[in-house]
């Protein structure tokens, strides 16, 4: 493939999961960071829990992470990205605004799991201000939808 993956993944156990994946499927165009995102670098909060898929960045977490901005991680790895997936159990606004400059600059087609309205709310305005038209993936209204592809303006 052509193409290169940079996923990133918080958690111990899901790392584990992750990086037997690439192995066993021989997967060489993929890069692990084992760091949340969010709109600041440093350590955060993360809350785990009993199963892999709904672990988040959270005050109340019960381990500590390092967490990157994808701006900062884009600039140090002069990465640019045309597609990004953002899957963040409730801190998709958050990784917005620390995706700020890549997505400016770069205009990448973005993926995102909505998992609340106030962060379906921001989002849609954020990328709306930044010349991006968002659409529901999933066949519901745009206002009820928890999956969300944002393209470009032409």
């Amino acid at each position: 493939p052509a193409g290169h993956v940079t996923a990133f993944e918080p958690y111990e156990r899901n790392l584990t999961y992750l990086n037997r994946n690439i192995k066993i499927n021989h997967l060489l165009n993929i890069t692990v960071v084992p760091a949340a995102v969010s709109d600041s670098s440093g350590i955060v909060r993360f809350a785990t829990s009993e199963n892999t898929f709904t672990g988040r960045v959270s005050d109340c977490g019960d381990i500590a992470v390092h967490s990157v901005t994808i701006d900062e991680y884009v600039a140090t790895h002069q990465l640019f990205p045309d597609i990004m997936k953002i899957d963040v159990e409730g801190a998709e606004s958050a990784v917005l605004h620390g995706a700020a400059n890549t997505i400016r600059a770069g205009h990448p087609v973005l993926f995102i799991a909505i998992h609340t309205d106030a962060n379906r709310a921001e989002c849609q305005a954020m990328l709306g201000g930044v010349g991006y038209d968002v659409a529901a993936l999933d066949g519901l209204p745009l206002a009820e939808t928890s999956e969300i592809l944002a393209t470009p303006k032409t």
